[in-house]
């Protein structure tokens, strides 16, 4: 038997609704705050990748899907979402439009990694990008959107980790400090950050393992190390963020596992996901459309795991607001055929049978299904125009007018 592979998964029908309810939360706040929506391709030449999220990184030397097609172009599975929104903007000529260009998408990305609970092959993310001004309140109104979302899905306990990587200047000074620092304990570090102290000193600072991490933590910060202008823009971040009551806490240590970052940055945490606790995660990179061959262009942007979401909402019901049309006499009558086609041309969510079963079997689906109420139209309801309308929570029931079912309904509960 044919299976997923290994790393990816099937959302099915009776997970959907969480996902469904997360991603029209996501898009009504997005859209609020002036966001519009962007689908890029799921592979792009693997050089955009190697040369954005930069190439000593885990993603691209060890995580990233690579491959040659029928011409021999190397290609990758999308890893992020942030350098094929870069490529976009330059390619689409958006740097002649009205400033800050901001976008926002949702969709799957590709990593080999190990799978664990929070981490799979197959990914999803929600994300935003605000491009083109250099503004500390865009990267707040990228943090508090970021904080909204799970927020509003009532994901409680949320602590947003906030850091500087500062300019070129900042961390060329700091990069100094660290490389002295470790000097003497190189032998300790693993064996991925022994590589790093000479290709990327500041890859080790991501490090997971807890002997680096320790290794780290006794040495200098980039939070100590920031130039006047550098500071000041993270000060006024923590000025906007305090306005909004978001709960902060500044993290000296903190980097992101991408090359292209500058200045402010920010992990948003919740502890009940274990060892992958970050929720969502973003920050500024002013450089990275002119790398790419743009024209200098300020950016600053996050992007939110679905599935840590989801794992963090598994008790919530969101399921649809439906009703479940029962009828007593097989086959169905064209008048209760024509029933039920009405409500749904009405928009109301409705469930039925397609087959000979008793009331009592189809209350019982009714509420496996998770309907708020019930239809119940038989021979004698429809000889008096009526039908009855049980609510399967509380098993009461009242006869109304078919004419009125579907105005009763809709007051009922918001469709």
């Amino acid at each position: 038997m044919v299976k997923t592979v290994r790393g990816t998964s099937d959302i099915l029908p009776f997970d959907i609704d969480t996902w469904q309810a997360l991603e029209l939360v996501s898009r009504n706040l997005l859209e609020t705050y002036d966001y519009r929506e962007i689908r890029t391709p799921i592979f792009e030449q693997a050089g955009l990748f190697q040369k954005s999220v930069g190439e000593s990184t885990d993603i691209v030397s060890k995580e990233m899907y690579v491959f040659s097609d029928k011409k021999g172009r190397e290609l990758a599975l999308r890893p992020e979402g942030t350098a094929s929104i870069a490529r976009s903007f330059i390619e689409h000529n958006m740097n002649t439009q009205t400033l800050p260009v901001k976008l926002y998408y949702i969709g799957p990305f590709f990593r080999y990694e190990r799978p664990q609970a929070g981490r799979t092959r197959q990914f999803h993310q929600i994300g935003a990008e605000a491009i083109g001004i250099e503004d500390a309140g865009l990267d707040a109104e990228i943090i508090d959107i970021a904080v909204q979302i799970p927020s509003k899905m009532g994901i409680k306990n949320l602590k947003v980790m906030l850091n500087s990587i500062g300019c070129e200047e900042c961390r060329a000074k700091y990069v100094k400090q660290l490389l002295e620092h470790l000097k003497s304990r190189i032998k300790k570090l693993c064996a991925d950050c022994n590589r790093r102290y000479s290709a990327n000193p500041l890859r080790i600072l991501d490090c997971k393992k807890s002997e680096c991490i320790q290794l780290v933590k006794d040495g200098p910060t980039i939070t100590e190390n920031l130039c006047a202008k550098c500071r000041n823009k993270l000060e006024t971040v923590e000025k906007h963020i305090k306005s909004l009551n978001i709960d902060y806490q500044i993290q000296p240590y903190l980097v992101r596992g991408l090359d292209y970052y500058t200045g402010v940055i920010f992990e948003i945490i919740h502890s009940q996901l274990g060892a992958q606790n970050v929720v969502a995660a973003g920050g500024r990179y002013d450089n990275l459309i002119e790398q790419m061959g743009g024209k200098s262009t300020p950016a600053v942007g996050f992007a939110a795991g679905i599935e840590r979401m989801i794992m963090l909402l598994a008790n919530k019901d969101f399921s649809n607001n439906s009703v479940y049309l029962a009828y007593l006499d097989f086959p169905m009558d064209k008048k209760v055929f024509a029933f039920l086609a009405g409500l749904r041309q009405n928009g109301i969510h409705t469930k039925t049978t397609y087959q000979k079963k008793t009331l009592k079997n189809q209350l019982k689906t009714a509420a496996k299904l998770g309907c708020k109420f019930s239809l119940i139209l038989g021979v004698n309801e429809l000889s008096k125009g009526t039908v009855i309308l049980r609510d399967m929570k509380t098993s009461t029931q009242e006869e109304i007018k078919l004419d009125n079912a579907v105005s009763i309904i809709k007051k009922k509960f918001p469709l």
